[in-house]
């Protein structure tokens, strides 16, 4: 896994080693953040949709008790 996940960062990071030592660095900074929003998005909709399974499934049990009686 750690050895596959370096290759990775390795094959990703290519094309910065072509840029100018100086937006390298402001470039990859860019690219963390966006990947940290993308990340904070992704949890804020895996909430989400948490907490409308979670409301659906309250709703079907309330539903079965009042059938069952």
């Amino acid at each position: 896994m750690g050895f596959r996940e370096g290759a990775y960062q390795r094959r990703c990071m290519k094309p910065l080693q072509l840029v100018p030592k100086m937006s390298i660095q402001r470039k990859y900074v860019g690219m963390r953040s966006d990947l940290l929003d993308g990340q904070i998005a992704m949890v804020g909709l895996q909430q989400l949709i948490f907490h409308f399974l979670q409301r659906q499934a309250l709703h079907l049990q309330l539903f079965d008790l009042r059938t069952n009686s």
